[in-house]
């Protein structure tokens, strides 16, 4: 995920280059997305759920 938004990030930093209908707004806000989903990942922890167990004779 973290690639894509960066892909797009540097699509829209070479787009704003020859279109000045790109705002910095747009580019700073796809910074932030980017950042506070790295932190969300960082955080994120696996919890077990449960265990299944099948025993076969």
């Amino acid at each position: 995920m973290l690639n894509d938004l960066s892909s797009e990030l540097d699509r829209l930093r070479s787009l704003q280059k020859v279109n000045p209908n790109i705002r910095n707004e747009e580019i700073e806000y796809l910074q932030d997305r980017i950042q506070l989903s790295a932190q969300q990942i960082d955080r994120a922890r696996s919890q077990l759920q449960g265990i299944r167990l099948i025993i076969n004779n």
